[in-house]
Protein backbone atom coordinates (compact mmCIF):
# COMPACT_ATOMS: atom_id res chain seq x y z
CA UNK A 1 0.00 0.00 0.00
CA UNK A 2 1.10 3.47 -0.59
CA UNK A 3 0.08 6.95 -0.54
CA UNK A 4 1.51 10.32 -1.13
CA UNK A 5 1.96 12.83 1.50
CA UNK A 6 3.47 15.85 3.35
CA UNK A 7 6.37 14.86 5.69
CA UNK A 8 5.08 17.31 8.84
CA UNK A 9 9.18 16.75 9.84
CA UNK A 10 11.23 18.27 7.11
CA UNK A 11 8.58 19.49 4.20
CA UNK A 12 9.26 16.16 1.99
CA UNK A 13 6.31 15.72 -0.42
CA UNK A 14 6.60 12.15 -1.97
CA UNK A 15 4.85 8.82 -2.00
CA UNK A 16 4.60 6.90 1.31
CA UNK A 17 5.45 3.41 0.94
CA UNK A 18 4.77 0.10 3.12
CA UNK A 19 8.20 -1.30 3.28
CA UNK A 20 6.86 -4.74 5.13
CA UNK A 21 8.25 -4.31 8.62
CA UNK A 22 7.19 -5.66 11.27
CA UNK A 23 6.43 -2.39 12.72
CA UNK A 24 3.75 -0.27 11.12
CA UNK A 25 4.03 2.26 13.14
CA UNK A 26 8.12 2.39 12.29
CA UNK A 27 6.89 2.18 8.32
CA UNK A 28 6.16 4.15 5.92
CA UNK A 29 9.28 6.35 5.99
CA UNK A 30 10.30 9.52 4.69
CA UNK A 31 12.55 9.22 1.82
CA UNK A 32 14.52 12.61 2.57
CA UNK A 33 14.74 12.64 6.48
CA UNK A 34 13.75 8.95 6.96
CA UNK A 35 11.16 9.46 9.94
CA UNK A 36 8.81 6.94 10.20
CA UNK A 37 4.31 7.07 10.43
CA UNK A 38 5.30 7.37 13.96
CA UNK A 39 7.52 10.45 14.39
CA UNK A 40 5.34 12.47 11.26
CA UNK A 41 2.08 11.31 13.65
CA UNK A 42 3.75 13.32 16.54
CA UNK A 43 5.36 15.76 14.52
CA UNK A 44 1.92 16.67 13.20
CA UNK A 45 0.49 17.03 16.88
CA UNK A 46 3.55 19.32 17.73
CA UNK A 47 2.45 21.70 14.92
CA UNK A 48 -1.13 21.88 15.15
CA UNK A 49 -1.22 22.05 18.85
CA UNK A 50 1.63 23.88 20.21
CA UNK A 51 2.45 25.32 17.52
CA UNK A 52 -1.47 26.54 17.10
CA UNK A 53 -1.65 24.86 13.32
CA UNK A 54 0.34 27.94 11.65
CA UNK A 55 2.69 25.62 10.12
CA UNK A 56 2.57 22.48 8.61
CA UNK A 57 5.86 21.01 8.76
CA UNK A 58 8.39 21.14 12.03
CA UNK A 59 10.87 22.56 9.75
CA UNK A 60 8.66 25.41 9.40
CA UNK A 61 6.98 25.76 13.02
CA UNK A 62 11.24 26.15 14.02
CA UNK A 63 12.48 28.57 12.05
CA UNK A 64 9.63 31.23 13.07
CA UNK A 65 10.33 33.83 15.57
CA UNK A 66 6.94 33.56 17.14
CA UNK A 67 7.55 30.68 18.83
CA UNK A 68 11.68 30.47 18.99
CA UNK A 69 11.79 31.73 22.18
CA UNK A 70 9.78 28.72 23.82
CA UNK A 71 11.72 26.02 26.47
CA UNK A 72 11.61 22.70 25.27
CA UNK A 73 12.38 19.96 27.23
CA UNK A 74 12.98 16.26 25.15
CA UNK A 75 13.03 12.62 26.91
CA UNK A 76 15.72 11.48 24.37
CA UNK A 77 19.00 10.70 23.50
CA UNK A 78 18.47 10.21 19.92
CA UNK A 79 15.57 10.78 17.29
CA UNK A 80 14.77 13.30 14.56
CA UNK A 81 13.37 16.04 16.60
CA UNK A 82 16.25 16.95 18.23
CA UNK A 83 17.89 18.62 14.56
CA UNK A 84 15.27 20.43 14.73
CA UNK A 85 14.85 22.02 18.31
CA UNK A 86 17.92 22.05 19.22
CA UNK A 87 18.20 25.42 17.04
CA UNK A 88 16.18 26.81 19.78
CA UNK A 89 17.90 28.84 22.44
CA UNK A 90 15.80 27.54 25.49
CA UNK A 91 16.38 23.22 24.12
CA UNK A 92 16.98 21.01 26.94
CA UNK A 93 17.28 17.27 26.27
CA UNK A 94 17.87 14.61 29.03
CA UNK A 95 18.29 10.55 29.31
CA UNK A 96 19.31 8.52 32.45
CA UNK A 97 23.02 8.20 32.81
CA UNK A 98 23.22 5.54 35.61
CA UNK A 99 26.90 7.41 35.72
CA UNK A 100 26.07 11.01 35.95
CA UNK A 101 23.94 12.54 39.14
CA UNK A 102 20.73 13.76 38.19
CA UNK A 103 21.17 17.55 36.82
CA UNK A 104 24.55 17.15 35.38
CA UNK A 105 25.43 16.71 31.56
CA UNK A 106 27.02 13.46 29.97
CA UNK A 107 28.28 14.05 26.24
CA UNK A 108 25.85 17.38 26.33
CA UNK A 109 22.84 15.52 26.94
CA UNK A 110 21.38 16.13 30.80
CA UNK A 111 20.59 13.29 33.06
CA UNK A 112 17.15 12.94 34.74
CA UNK A 113 15.06 10.40 35.91
CA UNK A 114 11.44 11.23 35.01
CA UNK A 115 10.26 10.38 38.16
CA UNK A 116 11.97 13.06 40.52
CA UNK A 117 13.05 15.45 37.50
CA UNK A 118 15.98 18.31 39.19
CA UNK A 119 13.78 21.25 36.63
CA UNK A 120 12.19 23.74 38.86
CA UNK A 121 8.45 24.28 38.66
CA UNK A 122 6.76 25.91 35.24
CA UNK A 123 9.61 25.43 33.39
CA UNK A 124 9.14 24.35 29.98
CA UNK A 125 6.13 25.30 27.10
CA UNK A 126 6.30 21.86 25.79
CA UNK A 127 8.03 18.30 26.67
CA UNK A 128 8.32 15.74 24.45
CA UNK A 129 9.02 12.02 24.68
CA UNK A 130 8.70 9.49 21.91
CA UNK A 131 7.84 5.98 23.41
CA UNK A 132 9.34 6.42 26.48
CA UNK A 133 6.37 6.41 29.73
CA UNK A 134 5.92 2.38 28.69
CA UNK A 135 9.65 1.88 30.03
CA UNK A 136 8.97 3.44 33.50
CA UNK A 137 8.01 1.25 36.48
CA UNK A 138 6.38 4.48 38.31
CA UNK A 139 5.06 6.10 35.68
CA UNK A 140 1.94 8.10 37.72
CA UNK A 141 4.93 9.75 39.33
CA UNK A 142 6.44 10.64 35.92
CA UNK A 143 2.84 12.21 34.43
CA UNK A 144 2.87 14.21 37.59
CA UNK A 145 6.34 15.43 37.77
CA UNK A 146 6.17 16.31 33.42
CA UNK A 147 2.84 18.48 35.12
CA UNK A 148 4.95 20.20 37.85
CA UNK A 149 7.86 21.08 35.23
CA UNK A 150 4.95 22.61 32.52
CA UNK A 151 4.24 26.00 32.39
CA UNK A 152 0.27 26.72 32.68
CA UNK A 153 -1.00 26.39 28.67
CA UNK A 154 2.14 24.28 28.24
CA UNK A 155 2.08 21.06 26.39
CA UNK A 156 3.05 17.29 26.46
CA UNK A 157 2.82 15.33 23.62
CA UNK A 158 3.85 11.71 23.61
CA UNK A 159 3.43 8.63 21.73
CA UNK A 160 3.28 4.91 23.43
CA UNK A 161 2.92 1.92 21.88
CA UNK A 162 -1.09 0.93 22.20
CA UNK A 163 -2.88 -1.98 21.22
CA UNK A 164 -5.83 -2.06 18.65
CA UNK A 165 -8.67 -1.99 19.48
CA UNK A 166 -7.47 -0.09 22.86
CA UNK A 167 -8.10 -2.33 25.63
CA UNK A 168 -9.98 -0.86 28.73
CA UNK A 169 -7.56 -1.04 30.53
CA UNK A 170 -3.83 -0.44 31.41
CA UNK A 171 -1.85 -3.49 32.18
CA UNK A 172 1.54 -3.73 34.48
CA UNK A 173 3.67 -6.17 32.45
CA UNK A 174 6.27 -5.80 35.61
CA UNK A 175 6.56 -4.37 38.91
CA UNK A 176 9.73 -3.30 40.82
CA UNK A 177 10.23 -3.52 44.55
CA UNK A 178 13.26 -3.26 46.39
CA UNK A 179 15.52 -3.51 43.10
CA UNK A 180 13.70 -6.62 42.11
CA UNK A 181 11.58 -7.08 39.31
CA UNK A 182 8.83 -9.48 39.30
CA UNK A 183 7.03 -10.53 35.57
CA UNK A 184 3.95 -10.50 35.45
CA UNK A 185 3.98 -11.63 31.43
CA UNK A 186 6.96 -12.59 29.35
CA UNK A 187 9.52 -9.95 28.89
CA UNK A 188 9.24 -7.63 25.76
CA UNK A 189 12.20 -5.17 24.54
CA UNK A 190 12.53 -2.16 22.87
CA UNK A 191 16.28 -0.85 21.79
CA UNK A 192 17.06 2.29 24.29
CA UNK A 193 18.63 5.73 22.96
CA UNK A 194 21.92 3.38 24.00
CA UNK A 195 21.47 0.47 21.78
CA UNK A 196 20.87 -1.65 24.82
CA UNK A 197 17.38 -3.57 25.52
CA UNK A 198 14.76 -1.75 27.41
CA UNK A 199 12.40 -3.32 28.97
CA UNK A 200 8.27 -2.40 28.33
CA UNK A 201 7.03 -2.79 31.75
CA UNK A 202 3.21 -1.17 30.89
CA UNK A 203 0.93 -1.61 28.42
CA UNK A 204 -1.21 1.44 28.53
CA UNK A 205 -5.61 1.79 27.60
CA UNK A 206 -8.11 4.01 27.74
CA UNK A 207 -8.03 4.20 31.41
CA UNK A 208 -4.87 6.63 31.01
CA UNK A 209 -6.73 9.81 30.13
CA UNK A 210 -8.61 9.00 33.64
CA UNK A 211 -5.07 9.28 35.16
CA UNK A 212 -3.93 11.94 33.34
CA UNK A 213 -7.11 13.78 34.24
CA UNK A 214 -7.02 13.14 37.65
CA UNK A 215 -3.46 15.03 37.73
CA UNK A 216 -5.59 17.79 36.45
CA UNK A 217 -4.22 17.62 32.67
CA UNK A 218 -6.93 18.39 29.39
CA UNK A 219 -6.04 15.15 27.70
CA UNK A 220 -7.03 13.05 24.50
CA UNK A 221 -6.11 10.51 21.68
CA UNK A 222 -5.02 12.08 18.03
CA UNK A 223 -4.62 10.11 15.10
CA UNK A 224 -3.50 12.50 12.53
CA UNK A 225 -3.24 9.93 9.56
CA UNK A 226 -6.17 9.07 7.24
CA UNK A 227 -8.63 6.99 8.66
CA UNK A 228 -8.80 4.98 5.16
CA UNK A 229 -5.53 3.29 5.46
CA UNK A 230 -4.48 1.22 8.45
CA UNK A 231 -1.42 3.39 9.84
CA UNK A 232 -4.85 4.99 11.80
CA UNK A 233 -4.15 2.48 14.09
CA UNK A 234 -0.93 4.90 15.56
CA UNK A 235 -2.04 7.68 18.00
CA UNK A 236 -0.47 10.32 19.90
CA UNK A 237 -1.34 11.44 23.21
CA UNK A 238 -1.66 15.28 23.48
CA UNK A 239 -1.60 16.46 26.89
CA UNK A 240 -1.83 19.97 28.74
CA UNK A 241 -1.28 21.96 31.63
CA UNK A 242 -4.30 24.32 31.85
CA UNK A 243 -3.87 28.07 31.65
CA UNK A 244 -5.70 28.78 35.13
CA UNK A 245 -5.24 26.90 38.23
CA UNK A 246 -8.17 24.93 39.50
CA UNK A 247 -9.90 25.18 42.31
CA UNK A 248 -8.74 22.15 43.90
CA UNK A 249 -4.98 22.41 44.71
CA UNK A 250 -3.27 19.03 43.80
CA UNK A 251 -1.29 19.10 46.72
CA UNK A 252 -3.99 19.66 49.09
CA UNK A 253 -5.76 16.83 47.90
CA UNK A 254 -6.62 14.15 50.33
Amino acid sequence: MAYEGLCTLCGNHAEWVNSAAANLRDNYSCSKCKAGLRYRNQASAIVNYFGLGVHATLRDLVRDDRFSQSSVYEIALRGPFIKYFSQWKHYTQSFRWSDTPLGQTKQGVRSEDITKLTFSDSSFDLIISSDVLEHVFEYESAFAELFRVLKPGGYHIFTTPLSWPLPKLTVKRATERDGHIDHHLPPRFHVGGDNTPSLVVTDFGRDILELLSGLEYNASFIRPSMAEHPHYRDAVIVTQRPKTQVKANRAGKK
